[in-house]
């Protein structure tokens, strides 16, 4: 109830009349008024408040959307599946784009310009140690055969580094954020199925266990030449008979590959892989496929290990982590 009074006074002659005014209300009609307004209100700033914060997410999400796509045209590029970044984003973020392709650009031009000399400079080489073996060949002739095998021993070994590092440059190089995959399911038995087409390997009888589905984190060139040297090295060696195993473990593939040669003493496994590392000198070759199979495998993160085959020569377990 709300109330309200007034006195009123009226002066007379003698005497001063007085009267009290009250006037009153039923308040709850006031008070549902002001609760049903504190309602609406309250309703109407949720939904304000909803739509804010809707609005808001939004907002960041179409906002920092370029720089997802920027995260995955970068991811793309750690994979080999492009070598720039498209420049289709807001003009906000063109300039950060443009900066990162320049970048890309500049490594690439080094990359290219590293492997050019390299190559120039082996080139280069060919021609006077081509001019040594001539001499080696003449000295040999005219009696001089001490001084002629100093010479060729020279030439091979240099011939050797030459190829050695010309190899190395073609290798991929990668940081531990790159991530990347190759089939060693569809490389090993085509590397297999070329060494069969060759005059040192056609006697030779292959026993291939690779399962399907080994994909690991590797280039896939850097696979091939991997493969290719370690099953090179096997068929020069081999008897009669080379194992290729390769199979699935945890988070690792392994690949076993194993012959029946002449195999190599216990004390001389811990030397292989070393660069120039010979274990036969009557033997043709410059003892560097293992050492670029060493430097594929510590590249990418994996492992490799020597040791006796059961069949009486050398077995070589590489291990290297499954593809994303």
């Amino acid at each position: 109830m709300l109330a309200f009074s007034l006195t009123a006074r009226f002066a007379k002659a003698k005497s001063e009349r007085r009267f009290e005014v009250i006037v009153a209300q039923d308040r709850s009609i006031l008070d549902e008024a002001i609760k049903s307004f504190g309602r609406e209100l309250a309703v109407a700033l949720l939904i304000l408040g909803s739509v804010l914060v809707f609005a808001a997410i939004l907002q960041v999400q179409f906002g920092l959307s370029p720089f997802r796509k920027l995260r995955q045209d970068i991811e793309g590029i750690r994979k080999g599946a492009a070598s720039s970044i498209d420049t289709t984003y807001p003009l906000e973020v063109v300039p950060v784009v443009s900066e990162v392709n320049a970048l890309l650009s500049l490594q690439q031009k080094s990359m290219d310009f590293a492997r050019s000399r390299a190559s120039d400079l082996a080139h280069g080489l060919k021609t006077p140690l081509a001019v040594l073996g001539t001499i080696a060949y003449e000295l040999e002739e005219g009696g001089d055969k001490r001084s002629a095998a100093t010479i060729i021993d020279l030439t091979n070994e240099m011939r050797g580094r030459i190829d050695y590092q010309l190899r190395l440059v073609r290798l991929r190089q990668r940081v531990r954020q790159h991530s990347l995959s190759a089939s060693l399911s569809n490389v090993a038995p085509r590397a297999i199925a070329v060494l069969k087409k060759t005059r040192t390997s056609k006697h030779l009888d292959w026993e291939v266990d690779v399962i399907d589905g080994l994909d690991v984190d590797i280039d896939a060139n850097d696979l091939i030449e991997l493969v290719g040297v370690i099953l090179e090295n096997a068929a020069q060696w081999a008897t009669s008979r080379i194992s290729v195993k390769a199979k699935k473990d945890a988070a690792v593939v392994e690949l076993r590959i194993s012959d029946d040669g002449p195999g190599i003493q216990s004390a001389d496994l811990r030397t292989i892989g070393r660069r120039g590392g010979r274990f036969d000198e009557a033997s043709s070759g410059t003892g560097l496929g293992l050492a670029i199979a060493c430097e594929i495998v510590a590249l990418n993160n994996g492992t490799i290990a020597f040791e006796r085959a059961q069949l009486g020569g050398l077995e070589v377990t590489i291990r290297l982590p499954v593809a994303d």
